[in-house]
C-alpha cells in the first residue's frame, strides 16, 4: 500500500477516535475502507461491535458456526490460527460450518491480543488490500478498546485478582463470594494449580506473554506471576489443556501440577508441594516436562515432616551399609541400586542411565542381593529403599 494512503487511513481513524467515536463507528469506517463487513470479537469469541454492513444474517451465521463446531475442532482451529495472530499477521481461510471465507486480524496491546477482526468475504474484493487496511486499523482499535475500558494497566479479572492476592498471603473473604466469579465457581468441583518455570530465566517474559494469551481465550483458566514462575489456576476437569499448553508453548519449560482441591482459599496449600516435587524430580534426574505432585506424594510428606535428626525412624539402614561397602571396596553398588529404584526396575533403562552393558547391570544386581541380603522382588523392600534415597534432601 502506498505510504501516503496508509498515513491518511491512520489519520482518519485517529480523528474518529479523538472525536469520541464508539467501537461500532470505527468498525464502520474500517469496513468502508476495506470493502468487507467487520465484527470485533473478543478472544472468548464474544462479539462486542460490528459495522452496519455486518448484517444480522452474518451474526446468525457466526453464532451457528460456533455452535456447530465441536470443541476439539475449535481448539485445533485456535492452535493453528493463534500462531499467525500472535505474530500479528492476518489470516485468510475457510473454517468449518461458516458460510463465507474469513479474514481474521488480531488487535494487540503490547503482546496481549484484546480482540480479533472477524471479516467474512461476502463479495468480490481485493483480499490483499483488505488485510492491509485491517493491519493498519488493528493497533488503533486496540487503543479504542483501552479507552472504552476493556483493559487497563491495573485492572484484572476478579479471579486473577484473587489468585494474586492469595498467593501473596493477603486475600480477602470478599473474593470467595460466588457473585464475584459467577458460573466459574458454581460449575467447578475441583481446582488445580500449575507452576510453570522456564528452563532459561531470561525467557520468563516470553513465557508470561504466552500463558496470558493461552488463558485469555479459554474458560476457567487464570494466571499470575510469582517468584520467577507463572502460576495458573485451572478447573481440574480440563486436564487435557495442560498438555495443550505444554505442546504449544514456544519456551522450554517445566510444568508442575498440584493435587486437586475444593476450596479456593487452599491455593497456597496446594502450591507448596509443587516446589518440593520439582526438587525431587531434579534429584531423580527426571526429564519429564509435566510433573504431577500425586506421583511424589509420599516422599513429599516425609520431606515436609522429617529432618535429618529423626531420619533413623524411617530410613532403611541398608543404603548406608552399601555406601560404606562401596567406599571400602571401590565398587559401584549404591549408584546401581539407586538407578534400579529410579528407573522403575528396568535393566535396559539402568544400563542406558549408567552407561554400562546390560549384563553388567544384571551381575551387579545379583551381587547386591547376595551381599546385603535384599529381596528385591518384595515391594515393601523396594518402597523402603526408594523412600530412603531422599534422606539427602533433608534439611
Amino acid at each position: 500500500m502506498d505510504k501516503n494512503i496508509e498515513l491518511k487511513l491512520k489519520a482518519h481513524y485517529l480523528e474518529l477516535l479523538t472525536r469520541g467515536a464508539n467501537l461500532s463507528e470505527i468498525c464502520d469506517a474500517i469496513s468502508s475502507d476495506a470493502g468487507i463487513p467487520i465484527a470485533l470479537v473478543l478472544p472468548t469469541r464474544t462479539m462486542i461491535a460490528r459495522s452496519r454492513s455486518f448484517t444480522q444474517e452474518l451474526v446468525d451465521d457466526y453464532v451457528k458456526g460456533l455452535d456447530l463446531t465441536p470443541p476439539a475442532e475449535v481448539d485445533d482451529i485456535y492452535k493453528n490460527a493463534t500462531e499467525s495472530l500472535r505474530c500479528k499477521k492476518p489470516i485468510v481461510g475457510t473454517f468449518p460450518y461458516f458460510r463465507y471465507k474469513q479474514i481474521l486480524c488480531g488487535c494487540f496491546s503490547k503482546n496481549n491480543m484484546l480482540a480479533v477482526f472477524h471479516c467474512p468475504i461476502v463479495a468480490m474484493v481485493s483480499v490483499s488490500e483488505a488485510t492491509e487496511v485491517l493491519s493498519i486499523a488493528a493497533p488503533i482499535m486496540a487503543t479504542a478498546m483501552q479507552l472504552n475500558g476493556y483493559i487497563t494497566a491495573n485492572t484484572y479479572h476478579s479471579m486473577q485478582t484473587y489468585l494474586t492476592s492469595v498467593l501473596n498471603g493477603d486475600a480477602h473473604d470478599f473474593y470467595q463470594q460466588n457473585s464475584t466469579f459467577g458460573l466459574a465457581i458454581d460449575s467447578t468441583d475441583e481446582w488445580q494449580i500449575l507452576r510453570i518455570c522456564p528452563d532459561d530465566e531470561t525467557q520468563l517474559p516470553e513465557l508470561q506473554d504466552f500463558v496470558n494469551q493461552f488463558c485469555a481465550v479459554r474458560e476457567k483458566l487464570w494466571c499470575t506471576e510469582l517468584e520467577q514462575c507463572v502460576i495458573v489456576l485451572i478447573d481440574s476437569a480440563l486436564k487435557e489443556k495442560i498438555y495443550k499448553l505444554q505442546e504449544q508453548c514456544p519456551v522450554a519449560c517445566r510444568i508442575t501440577v498440584s493435587e486437586p482441591f475444593h476450596k479456593l482459599q487452599n491455593i497456597q496449600m496446594a502450591l507448596a508441594p509443587c516446589h518440593m516435587a520439582v526438587k525431587i524430580a531434579q534429584f531423580e534426574e527426571n526429564q519429564e516436562k509435566i510433573i504431577f505432585v500425586q506421583k511424589y506424594k509420599l516422599p513429599i510428606y516425609i520431606l515436609c515432616n522429617c529432618t535429618s535428626d529423626n531420619e533413623s525412624q524411617w530410613m532403611d539402614p541398608t543404603l548406608e551399609k552399601i555406601k560404606k561397602y562401596d567406599e571400602k571396596h571401590k565398587s559401584e553398588y549404591f549408584p546401581t541400586l539407586r538407578a534400579y529404584l529410579l528407573c522403575h526396575q528396568s535393566h535396559s533403562a539402568m544400563a542406558a542411565h549408567l552407561h554400562i552393558h546390560k549384563n553388567t547391570v544384571l551381575y551387579r544386581m545379583q551381587r547386591i542381593s547376595e551381599l546385603f541380603d535384599l529381596d528385591l522382588s518384595d515391594c515393601r523392600t523396594i518402597s523402603g529403599l526408594y523412600i530412603s534415597l531422599f534422606a539427602d534432601l533433608l534439611p
